[in-house]
């Protein structure tokens, strides 16, 4: 298994960090299907840069991580994809938990992020959080689109 990072898990399963300097411009997160939280896209991203354990933290000190990660790898970008699984069903739009994590994350990194997800992702997410981080000429960039 090789990670976007180019650290790889040789077959025992060791970690094994790749010799180069690592560099990665955008990094793809895909959205677990289950009622993903804060800390389970936090570990998600960890996992994208080859952080294999899962460190005892909450989503504050992981999104410190993560940012940390995002400056030594030069990353400028995140790619969440499948987006639709942070539509609450039960109110077609998007958990206001999450939406207020990668606000955190946004301003905390000062990177893009991108959105892609099924159609109705576009519906549920739009929201005050969003609306105004799209609509903010300073540091952010935020892009909604249906893949």
């Amino acid at each position: 298994m090789t990670f976007q990072n180019g650290n790889s898990l040789d077959p025992e399963g060791h970690h094994r960090r790749a010799k180069q300097e690592n560099h990665i411009p955008i990094l793809r997160v895909p959205v677990p299907p289950f009622r993903p939280t804060p800390k389970i896209m936090a570990l998600k991203i960890l996992e994208q840069y080859g952080v294999l354990q899962a460190p005892k933290a909450y989503p504050g000190e992981l999104t410190d991580r993560i940012s940390q990660l995002i400056d030594v790898n030069g990353t400028r970008m995140i790619v969440f994809d499948d987006v639709q699984h942070w539509i609450d069903i039960d109110t077609g739009r998007m958990m206001t938990n999450i939406a207020h994590w990668i606000r955190e994350l946004a301003d905390a990194a000062q990177i893009a992020v991108f959105f892609c997800g099924l159609p109705e992702s576009v519906e549920g997410m739009d929201n005050f959080q969003f609306d105004r981080l799209s609509n903010e000429e300073i540091h952010h960039n935020t892009s909604i689109m249906n893949c």
